[in-house]
């Protein structure tokens, strides 16, 4: 699921396909290490215009900076042409272009959600975005792991999944696996 987020292709980098927009591109700092953060004091209006300001504040003052070479960074993965791709753009952010970002969605076959909210969205519209994510529930998968006197289902065979305790997706002998759709 992509929440006011960038989905870039193969070979693409966020940065040239994906450029944050002015003003919100010219409140970025650049530290001379080759971190980059927004401007403390248009933090607010740039990424959470709808946050409560007390909020806002604090999270303009804790952000974390990002290393600024990622933005140019070729991928060699876009995870939505092998997984079902789910989109929620942020209509009223200041930092994501709402063409550029429902262009992608398009092309990445995303099914799309528009919400009226800044950057921001997860934070100042949790429901919204809980709402939206547990429609993608049904097609997640639920495995326990088969004792180890149980034989391997037939067919049973190595894929990519993400299984507890495994973190991301990497092959898998399924075979020691039982699992099931959520919501079945």
């Amino acid at each position: 699921m992509y929440v006011a987020a960038l989905q870039p292709d193969v070979g693409e980098t966020s940065g040239r396909v994906y450029p944050p927009m002015p003003p919100a591109s010219e409140h970025l700092v650049l530290t001379k290490d080759g971190f980059v953060f927004v401007d403390p004091t248009k933090f607010a209006a740039d990424v959470g215009a709808d946050l409560p300001q007390p909020q806002a504040k604090f999270m303009a003052n804790s952000q974390m900076p990002v290393l600024a070479a990622v933005f140019n960074f070729k991928l060699t993965t876009a995870a939505w042409h092998d997984k079902l791709s789910y989109a929620i753009i942020a209509t009223e952010d200041r930092v994501n272009n709402l063409e550029i970002a429902e262009r992608m969605a398009k092309r990445a076959g995303s099914q799309v959600t528009l919400i009226k909210a800044s950057h921001f969205v997860h934070i100042s519209q949790p429901r919204a975005v809980a709402r939206d994510r547990d429609g993608c529930a049904p097609r997640q998968m639920s495995c326990v792991r088969n004792p180890p006197n149980v034989e391997p289902a037939v067919g049973a065979h190595v894929g990519m999944s993400t299984l507890p305790g495994r973190g991301h997706s990497r092959p898998t002998d399924l075979s020691r696996w039982t699992c099931r759709r959520l919501g079945d």
